[in-house]
């Protein structure tokens, strides 16, 4: 697994709740700060503000905030983030007033990145002054056995759960694609 499945596993292990926001280049500060949700009453449709799943989490104590490629996010998005991971650990709400939200002392950030991948946007000077990074590679595609290179993943592993798989059943592995059913 990545550090996406780190992070869920970790906070799984240590009983905290866990909160994950996939960031993208559409992330903006807006989507950071409250959700809108419809709500239908009376035959009358109206948007009603929420609280974010940053907000929702910050809140929440012992919780475990995962950012998944953070570094996808525009640098503005990124910099609404800065009270946050520096030691005020707050969101400044622009949308409330400027309403301030403290994290509680117990909330625990995580976030992944790859580095330099297109379409990412490297962390500025003041971003990476906030975190602490380590690298974590990804697992290599053989093992060894008896000292001979081996695929991790036999490939007959998906057919094996297929067949446990009720549901798949119905789509049998034949080359002859005659024989082959949708």
């Amino acid at each position: 697994g990545g550090p996406r499945e780190a992070a869920h596993l970790s906070s799984e292990r240590t009983r905290r709740r866990y909160f994950k926001m996939d960031c993208s280049k559409w992330t903006t500060e807006l989507e950071l700060a409250e959700d809108v949700i419809l709500v239908a009453e009376g035959g009358v449709t109206t948007s009603l503000r929420i609280p974010s799943i940053v907000l929702q989490a910050i809140q929440t104590p012992g919780a475990v905030m995962y950012f998944n490629e953070i570094n996808a996010m525009p640098e503005q998005a990124q910099i609404f983030l800065h009270s946050l991971f520096d030691e005020s650990r707050s969101l400044t709400l622009k949308t409330q007033g400027g309403k301030t939200v403290k994290a509680d002392p117990s909330v625990i950030f995580m976030g992944s990145m790859n580095p330099r991948y297109p379409g990412t946007f490297d962390p500025q000077m003041a971003t990476r002054s906030r975190i602490v990074s380590m690298q974590v590679g990804y697992p290599p595609l053989k093992k060894t056995v008896a000292g001979e290179p081996t695929p991790r993943i036999n490939p007959s592993e998906a057919l094996r759960m297929a067949r446990g798989i009720e549901s798949l059943q119905k789509y049998p592995y034949d080359p002859n694609m005659k024989k082959m059913s949708l």
